[in-house]
């Protein structure tokens, strides 16, 4: 059963990915927690899925240089965003990279 926590993989920078996913209680607590960064969209997916319950849906914003966020956004994004339990070099036991 899904968890229905609002989830959203963002990739600011090329190879770069950060997940935000919604504190409980969902639909009453405004808070996200963000986790990063990631080498790639299925480390930061595998990553979810290891540790947390199914949100149930996700977005996605790859890397686009047309909506860029200003250095300043991206600097606060990852000062704020916790590392992974893992290195960076995270490797999920169900595949290899």
């Amino acid at each position: 059963m899904s968890s229905g926590a609002d989830c959203t993989f963002y990739e600011p920078r090329p190879g770069e990915w950060y997940l935000s996913l919604q504190q409980w209680p969902y639909g009453e607590n405004p808070g996200y927690d963000l986790y990063g960064p990631f080498a790639s969209f299925d480390r930061a997916y595998d990553y979810l899925n290891d540790n947390f319950q199914n949100p149930g849906a996700f977005c996605t914003f790859d890397f686009n240089k047309d909506r860029m966020i200003t250095e300043e956004a991206y600097q606060k994004m990852k000062a704020d965003a916790k590392p992974p339990k893992e290195p960076n070099d995270y490797l999920s036991y169900r595949r290899r990279y």
